[in-house]
């Protein structure tokens, strides 16, 4: 009897026909008709080509001339979800384990996917633990770290639900210098060019700052392989410096990373880093911020934006955006009441604007969705007015339905989450349910 044969890139390659049977890959076809390699149904999976079904509204009834090889995918039916996490440590979410909702308005809780990390269980003190949203949504599905670890005792794992099925992608390995010492936490997430980045906090030891010890994973869904990128984070010979990876972002043909070097004490200096995966080896170091930590990053109008939180002295610090050019000049771009604190806990481009949520945590304190339009900052919205309870831990902006939501977060023991929407220039509040973490959007073929 013949062994079994996997091929995990079936028709990945196409119909190819220049090359030998001999010299053909395992990706290849040698015939095929209206079949294309779906990243959707998996890995090897193949799809019936999408057809065209309407010409300007009308139902292709008649014969169509003058288009060749130009495939249509009639996405008019697909089905968008958006999937909000319910934290695991209230106890009063019972099994609902996230809120879904197919319209932003309607909102319903849900057994399914499997319960997402709670991040803020997974270290002890302060280490920005709130505004880490460790999910992204590629090709057809959610990815986000599981809640089916114990810290400190098993791996942390990275989960996929593609709207049907939850599964477990991989279980993040020790640490190359920390041999039985479990990774903590999955932090950063953000998917680029067909790809999934996400880093890991490894080592959380307060006596190690700034250079803790974590690093980058880069996961391939054509064919499910993880590999590290670069070296890894931490105090030892070889190992890039500067703290943890925390939020990561994909600009000019690079992935930039922003670290994490808390201490405990007043001044920790966050590091801005980049890597050209595939190419480099090791981390280059772009920026060292004086007293900032980078909790969130993006790409607007071909220049790079990191939300940074103070790290002064309670009552002399300030919450700032910082700003590189291309031609790498770094400079501050919007800002928050000097001595008030706080941090930038969400930046995400909406209908060619830039926006930015915000909070600051003296003088009792602020929450604010910040606006930028290319030209000048403005407050969009002042987040107290429309919800139930002030907090300032600072929430997450996400885009659904052509529609851009915020969703204000707490801790254990305070206020329930609330999301807002903004439709039509107007922030409205449209879902208070318990405590909420993470958000992301799913869109499957119905």
């Amino acid at each position: 009897m013949s062994p079994k044969l996997d091929l995990y890139d079936l028709g990945a390659r196409g119909v190819v026909l220049n090359e030998s049977p001999v010299h053909k890959q395992p990706g290849d076809l040698t015939k095929a008709q209206n079949v294309y390699h779906s990243k959707e149904e998996g890995m090897g999976g193949l799809r019936k080509r999408p057809g065209l079904t309407k010409v300007n509204a009308i139902a292709a009834a008649g014969s169509i001339t003058g288009i060749t090889n130009l495939p249509f995918p009639d996405t008019d039916s697909d089905v968008v979800t958006l999937y909000a996490s319910a934290a695991r440590e209230d106890t009063d979410w019972g099994t609902t384990l996230w809120r879904t909702s197919t319209n932003g308005t309607t909102w319903a809780n849900a057994t399914t996917p499997s319960a997402a990390q709670d991040i803020v269980t997974q270290q002890t003190g302060d280490w920005n633990v709130t505004v880490a949203t460790p999910i992204a949504s590629l090709s057809g599905k959610i990815y986000y770290p599981g809640n089916d670890y114990t810290v400190g005792t098993t791996a942390p794992t990275l989960h996929c639900w593609d709207g049907t099925t939850d599964f477990t992608v991989f279980k993040v390995p020790d640490h190359p210098s920390y041999a039985g010492t479990r990774p903590r936490a999955i932090y950063g997430m953000v998917a680029a060019n067909g790809m999934l980045y996400f880093s890991t906090l490894d080592r959380a030891q307060s006596g190690n700052a700034p250079n803790h010890a974590g690093r980058v994973f880069e996961y391939n869904p054509d064919n499910g392989s993880v590999q590290q990128i670069g070296t890894a984070f931490g105090p030892n010979s070889g190992e890039a410096t500067g703290g943890w990876p925390y939020a990561m972002v994909w600009w000019l043909g690079r992935l930039w990373v922003t670290t994490n070097s808390y201490s405990g004490s007043a001044g920790d200096d966050g590091t801005v880093k980049w890597i050209r995966p595939g190419i480099d080896t090791t981390w280059t170091s772009d920026v060292t911020f004086t007293d900032l930590l980078g909790l969130s990053m993006a790409v607007f109008n071909s220049a790079l934006y990191v939300g940074c939180r103070s790290t002064l002295t309670a009552g002399t610090g300030q919450a700032v955006i910082r700003k590189r050019t291309a031609a790498g000049t770094w400079s501050t771009d919007d800002s928050g009441t000097a001595n008030e604190d706080g941090h930038y806990s969400s930046l995400v481009v909406f209908s060619s604007a830039l926006y930015a949520a915000r909070v600051t945590v003296q003088a009792g304190g602020s929450e604010v969705i910040r606006k930028y339009d290319g030209t000048s900052w403005t407050t969009d919205q002042n987040v107290w007015t429309l919800t139930a309870t002030d907090r300032n831990v600072g929430g997450q902006l996400v885009s659904a339905f052509s529609k851009l939501y915020y969703l204000a977060r707490t801790t254990l023991g305070t206020a329930d989450a609330e999301i807002l929407q903004l439709s039509g220039g107007t922030w409205t509040l449209v879902n208070t349910t318990e405590k909420l973490r993470m958000m992301a959007v799913l869109t499957t073929p119905n």
